[in-house]
């Protein structure tokens, strides 16, 4: 029984990166910070089906450090971890997914840096991307370097403060509870590893000459109006079924969309496989501004998409955080500069 409940626990906390990860061209899911190679020499994942209410056979390790490793690194780490989205619905609904622990290898007081090889890899490939862009010189790369090291150290020493309190701990003497917050809490210290307020990003500012620096805001502009092209395709696309739009009408909305670019940020989480922030779309559509479009549209369609956008206002303000990957500098609410996306104050 309490194997059944500590199953669960690790599938809902774990379940909040899978969910929101961009399945990858052969159905995986990558991490959430970047798709691995390979497995870290820690432990093998697959997902399997399950019945809810079956007694799963799996063999997993009694100590719940392995647990806490599963839920806090297996999505990094996992060889054969498939899409949630195509798991729910059709023949599977009412089946469980189970992550079962298949080869645990390394040993447990190794602690989190070893294990934090998708976040190493995801600051090379920024530090590289950042070499070639603007040209920069050994000395300057090898200043990131250090402050991608510094970051690892740092979420390493987050995550084995917590990590610890669960080596040799028995799952009788668990509180799930604290367990579920605590593999929420450190996955969480993960997805930030790399944000606004690591050392790599304070240091890149620093160490590019002013040259250099124009350079690198010139290609981030170009990345970010492209992120943004693309999220107002995909959210015209379902409003362009339900509304039958025109041509007229469709480009109208589009120019709409596109005239109030908001701040992404260029090195969301999960790079380029990153799910584009369509709710950003949705909720300009929703404010006060969009008023205009009235004259655009017809009496039937106009109600259409006020049925469909609204909920998005106060929705999408959660997903605003800057922790997140969304928004690349300023406070998580829409209140953005006058040359940012204008939108109305919540009351």
């Amino acid at each position: 029984m309490m194997r059944s409940i500590l199953r669960g626990c690790v599938l809902m906390v774990t379940g909040l990166a899978w969910w929101t990860a961009a399945p990858a061209a052969d159905d995986r899911v990558v991490d959430a910070m970047t798709e691995p190679d390979g497995p870290a020499g820690n432990f093998e994942a697959v997902l399997v089906f399950d019945d809810v209410d079956m007694v799963h056979s799996a063999a997993l390790s009694a100590d719940v450090v392995r647990l806490f490793d599963a839920a806090v690194f297996a999505a990094a780490e996992a060889t054969a971890v498939r899409s949630p989205v195509n798991m729910i619905g059709g023949e599977n609904v009412g089946r469980a997914v189970v992550l079962e622990v298949v080869g645990s290898r390394g040993a447990i007081h190794d602690g989190a840096l070893p294990r934090l090889v998708g976040v190493r890899r995801q600051g090379m490939k920024r530090i590289d991307l950042t070499v070639r862009t603007c040209g920069l010189s050994h000395p300057q790369r090898r200043m990131l370097e250090m402050a991608l090291e510094s970051d690892l150290r740092r979420v390493a020493g987050e995550i084995d403060a917590v990590r610890d309190g669960y080596i040799g701990t028995s799952e009788e003497d668990m509180d799930i509870a604290a367990f579920q917050a605590d593999v929420e809490g450190c996955r969480q210290v993960i997805a930030r590893a790399l944000g606004p307020g690591s050392l790599l990003a304070r240091m890149v500012e620093d160490v590019l000459e002013p040259a250099q620096a124009e350079v690198r805001q010139r290609w981030q502009h170009g990345r970010r109006e492209s992120r943004w092209r693309a999220t107002v395709a995909a959210a015209l696309e379902p409003l362009d079924e339900s509304l039958a739009l025109s041509s007229s009408q469709y480009e109208a909305v589009e120019a709409f969309l596109l005239e109030a670019m908001p701040p992404l940020r260029v090195d969301a989480v999960g790079g380029s496989r990153a799910p584009l922030p369509v709710p950003l779309a949705y909720y300009r559509l929703a404010s006060a501004e969009a008023g205009r479009l009235e004259n655009v549209l017809d009496a039937r369609q106009w109600r259409v998409l006020r049925a469909c956008v609204e909920p998005c206002r106060r929705v999408t303000i959660g997903l605003m955080d800057q922790d997140h990957g969304i928004i690349h500098a300023g406070p998580p609410t829409p209140a953005w500069e006058s040359e940012r996306m204008p939108m109305e104050e919540e009351p």
